[in-house]
């Protein structure tokens, strides 16, 4: 073989490789969902959805409002009167398959209380927990998947020592359970799977001032640390299986976070959170994983939904 045709040869491998560099970075590009404005929402602190893909969403100041998933309809459900100081207000909402809605949130007396609104729109409180703190009450909650037990964590109030915990609630009955000790403030935490029957809750723990932040499942398994500074604020699965992975919103940096999840090794060891990408710089304290896997969070003022699923 001649040089010249080495040299061609060399350009044509050179040429092929630089093809596929720039094809890989555009791929990578490609996979991270651009987002548009779907509503208008303020302060918004929980994002669930009803059996007709209307997206349900609750404001801290007590609004419950409904949006087409195409943003052409939009209206408030009900107002609730609660008390907005420090970190109070409306603290979480999740809706069942039936259409019922779970809200927790704090009364002007700082009870905090579990209420449940009918699709009827008949909204009854199913229970009353301890008088809530300026801050690290925790809050959030998900619908178990029998549409009669709502999980909710609890933060420490302000005690510290780790006094946070999860309890589940029968909405029927009222009957309180404790299902784990040993948490900050667990805010940020999801289904692992989606909502099944013996499904497990993935948590990004709120860990006070400086000290670590940890994504763990509920009595098992542990990944982390988060990096430094991260304050998860909202959490949402976005794959499971042989891989692990998950947005989180940052309270203080605003981003929205893909994360990847290795397991431990061993069971005493804790497993590595990886950073996958950065997917937008203005998310608050929610965001929720479509059925379509379209993904929806909120700014300060907004909601934001992605143009397309996520792969």
């Amino acid at each position: 073989m001649t040089l010249r045709r080495r040299c061609r040869g060399l350009v044509a491998i050179l040429m092929g490789v630089g093809v596929l560099a720039v094809a890989g970075r555009a791929s990578a590009a490609d996979s991270a969902p651009k987002f548009t404005q779907l509503t208008k929402g303020a302060e918004v602190t929980a994002i669930a959805w009803l059996p007709d893909g209307t997206i349900r969403f609750a404001e801290r100041k007590g609004a419950i409002v409904d949006v087409a998933a195409n943003g052409s309809r939009r209206r408030v459900v009900t107002t609730l009167a609660v008390n907005t100081e420090g970190q109070r207000g409306v603290l979480g909402l999740d809706t069942d398959r039936t259409g019922s809605t779970a809200i927790s949130w704090v009364r002007k007396d700082t009870t905090m209380v579990l209420s449940v609104l009918s699709p009827k729109g008949v909204l009854r409180v199913v229970y009353e927990g301890r008088k809530s703190k300026n801050g690290a009450n925790g809050g959030h909650i998900l619908f178990e998947p029998d549409g009669k037990h709502v999980v909710m964590g609890l933060g420490d109030f302000l005690q510290g020592g780790k006094k946070g915990r999860f309890i589940r609630i029968d909405t029927t009955t009222s009957e309180v359970e404790e299902l784990s000790v040993g948490w900050n403030n667990p805010f940020a935490f999801d289904w692992r799977d989606g909502p099944r029957v013996g499904g497990t809750i993935v948590v990004a723990d709120n860990a006070p001032f400086e000290g670590p932040e940890e994504v763990a499942e509920i009595n098992g398994r542990r990944f982390g640390p988060l990096p430094k500074d991260s304050t998860p604020s909202a959490l949402a699965m976005t794959a499971s299986g042989s891989v692990l992975e998950g947005v989180a919103c940052s309270y203080v940096s605003n981003e929205l976070i893909r994360y990847r999840f290795t397991p431990p090794v061993k069971p005493a060891v804790v497993g590595k959170v990886t950073k996958k990408d950065t997917l937008a710089s203005d998310c608050s304290v929610a965001v929720r994983l479509l059925p379509d896997r379209r993904l929806v969070y909120a700014t300060e003022t907004h909601l934001m939904i992605s143009q397309r699923p996520l792969p």
